[in-house]
C-alpha cells in the first residue's frame, strides 16, 4: 500500500529544503568560526613575536647603557689618574710594579684594560730618569685615551639617536 499525495510530497520537499538550508547555514557558521580562530591564532603568534622583539631590543638597550656607563666610569678613572699624576704622589712611584699597584688601588672595578696598564708600565720603565717628561707623556696618553673614549661614546650615541629617529619615521609612515 502506498500513500501518494501531491501536497504531502511538496511538504516533504519544503522540509528537506529547509533542512538543507539549515545545514548549509551551520556549515557556513562553522567555517567562519574556523577562519576566525585561525586569524586569532595568527594574531596571538604575532603578539608573541612582537613581545620577543621588544624584549630583545630592551636587552640591547640595557647592554648599550651598561657599556656607556663603563666608558664613562673609565673616563672618570682616567681623569682621576691624570689628577694624581700631577701631584707629588706620582713622584714616589719608581717601578712598574709600584705603578701597577698604584693604578689597581684606584681601579677597583677593573675598568682599565690590561693593555692600557701595560702601556703605562712601559712608559714608566722607559723614562724613569726624567719625571717631568714621564709625567707629561702619561698625561698626554691619558688625555688621548679619554678623548678617544668620549669620541667613541659620542659616535655611538649619535648613531643610536639616528636609528631611533629612522624607526620613528618608519612607524609614522606606516601609520
Amino acid at each position: 500500500m502506498s500513500i501518494v499525495h501531491p501536497e504531502y510530497d511538496a511538504e516533504r520537499q519544503r522540509t528537506g529544503t529547509i533542512f538543507l538550508q539549515r545545514m548549509t547555514l551551520e556549515h557556513d557558521q562553522q567555517a567562519a568560526q574556523l577562519v576566525a580562530d585561525q586569524l586569532f591564532q595568527k594574531i596571538q603568534q604575532q603578539e608573541k613575536t612582537d613581545e620577543l622583539e621588544v624584549l630583545a631590543k630592551q636587552v640591547q638597550a640595557d647592554r648599550m647603557e651598561a657599556e656607556l656607563a663603563v666608558r664613562l666610569r673609565r673616563v672618570g678613572l682616567r681623569q682621576q689618574l691624570r689628577t694624581i699624576i700631577k701631584t707629588d704622589e706620582f713622584d714616589r712611584i719608581n717601578s712598574a710594579a709600584e705603578l701597577e699597584k698604584f693604578v689597581l688601588q684606584r681601579d677597583k672595578e677593573q675598568l682599565l684594560r690590561a693593555e692600557e696598564l701595560q702601556t703605562l708600565k712601559e712608559t714608566l720603565a722607559h723614562q724613569t730618569s726624567d719625571r717631568e717628561k714621564t709625567r707629561a707623556q702619561l698625561l698626554s696618553k691619558l688625555d688621548i685615551e679619554a678623548a678617544a673614549e668620549l669620541q667613541t661614546t659620542r659616535i655611538d650615541l649619535e648613531f643610536a639617536q639616528k636609528i631611533r629617529t629612522r624607526k620613528h619615521e618608519i612607524s609614522l609612515t606606516e601609520l
